[in-house]
């Protein structure tokens, strides 16, 4: 009987160098090949329908996109009167 030859579809994705050697390395401590690894997630993201672990920032990242978005707030120029400063905190714009 002839070997069966599965249909293949080649992606090509950009990764951070550093990172993928880093995760070749763990790749490779498991007896794992990149491309075995990345069959496997995608067999697990057909499992669980979905990916298969949790997607959330990190509280540093978290922390981060707060001080960003508060730091739009900060003042550009200086206030010097009291009329100022109501004018400043009269701003709609603090959502």
């Amino acid at each position: 009987m002839a070997d069966q030859v599965k249909d293949k579809k080649r992606i090509q994705v950009q990764i951070d160098k550093d990172i993928a050697n880093k995760a070749e390395e763990v790749f490779a401590e498991l007896g794992m090949t990149p491309t075995s690894a990345i069959n496997l997630f995608y067999k697990r993201v057909i499992g669980n329908n979905g990916i298969p672990f949790e997607v959330s920032l990190t509280p540093r990242e978290q922390a981060t996109k707060k001080i960003q978005h508060y730091s739009k707030f900060v003042l550009s120029n200086d206030i010097n009167t009291s009329k100022e400063l109501a004018e400043w905190l009269d701003d709609d714009d603090w959502e």
